[in-house]
């Protein structure tokens, strides 16, 4: 197994813990070579933040997320609420 060092590389780890992790079959709890595969992938994904986001507030390429988004009020007219 290969370290992480692109950012790409990063993505296509990020894509494919998600997708072991949502599999309805729960290859994670079931597999140990999965298991252990996902570990060393969130491991690599953990170094490399470590070394390239440290000193950055929000990641390059990762959207900041508002801490309070917008609220909206619907004003309700008509029907049986009235």
């Amino acid at each position: 197994m290969k370290k992480i060092e692109t950012l790409e590389q990063r993505q296509k780890a990020l894509a494919w813990m998600v997708e072991v992790a949502t599999h309805p079959l729960e290859p994670v709890l079931n597999d140990p070579k999965t298991k252990k595969l996902y570990d060393y992938m969130d491991k690599q994904v953990q170094e490399f933040n470590a070394k390239h986001f440290a000193h950055l507030e929000y990641p390059e390429g990762e959207p900041a997320v508002d801490e309070q988004p917008e609220s909206k009020q619907v004003e309700l007219k008509g029907g049986w609420f009235d």
